[in-house]
């Protein structure tokens, strides 16, 4: 069998393995539990085991499990780096895996989290350029969106953005360490509006401008989140008092408490 040679290929791989579960019958669900490398894409919100999206074309008809484990771990080692059990993000992603097992009736082998496997999330130097652009036009489209309000009551406004948030590298960064979910309310456009709103979220920067000097000292992973277009316009409706992700969800969950008289 062919290994995976681009990160396309295992992105498709990953996309089909999520099709177990409407084949129970097939080898590969039977032998969910046997899998203990699990590949992430933080975007789509979706999992793979190595030994399935490791190898060309691999489907859920077609999968017999055969082949080695090492040799698809080797083939992955160039797209994915193996996140830490003593990183934060660990324990989310954790949780996340263990949901998807439980959505599918399977639980997650031991060895994932105590022996040699493991959780693993692409590189950041190799996020795709078709998000990058992605990205890019999405930015431009509010660009032109923006000047064309110019002059009219409200659109002064736009200024509040952090500038940071505009950053099409950041962006493209932000979205694919936190993917396209709102981390505030959980709103996903493509849930929503279909191939339309594929890899769209917004970026909101969580600290001061005053506080960077420069592009280079703002860290996507920890210093930015992804917010729904609703939820961004809250945090930054009071123009000298943004609110907190917390005190929005917060909002979220006491409505009646929250009003704005």
């Amino acid at each position: 069998m062919e290994k995976v040679k681009d990160l396309e290929e295992v992105i498709n791989n990953i996309h089909e393995f999520n099709h177990i579960v409407n084949f129970k019958n097939s080898i590969a669900y039977k032998r969910f539990g046997h899998f203990f490398h699990w590949y992430y894409l933080p975007q789509e919100k979706l999992f793979g085991p190595s030994k399935f999206i490791g190898y060309k074309n691999t489907t859920v008809q077609n999968y017999q499990g055969k082949g080695s484990g090492g040799e698809t771990q080797t083939a992955l080692k160039r797209f994915f780096n193996k996140v830490s059990r003593t990183a934060n993000r660990h324990s989310k992603l954790k949780e996340h895996l263990e949901t998807f097992a439980q959505s599918l009736d399977k639980r997650i082998s031991r060895k994932t989290f105590h022996g040699t496997g493991g959780i693993y999330l692409p590189k950041k130097s190799l996020v795709t350029e078709k998000l990058y652009d992605i990205v890019s036009e999405d930015l431009m489209s509010i660009s032109i969106e923006e000047n064309n309000t110019k002059g009219l009551e409200g659109a002064k406004s736009t200024k509040l953005v952090n500038v940071y948030e505009r950053k099409a590298g950041l962006r493209t960064q932000a979205i694919a360490i936190h993917g396209v979910s709102c981390i505030v309310c959980g709103f996903n456009f493509e849930e929503k509006y279909g191939p339309h709103g594929k890899s769209f979220i917004e970026v909101h920067h969580l600290k001061l401008l005053s506080e960077f000097e420069d592009e280079s000292m703002v860290d996507p992973e920890t210093d930015m989140v992804v917010v729904c277009s609703n939820c961004h316009r809250m945090i930054h409706r009071k123009r000298n008092n943004p609110l907190t992700v917390e005190e929005l969800r917060r909002m979220l969950r006491e409505p009646a408490s929250s009003l704005i008289l």
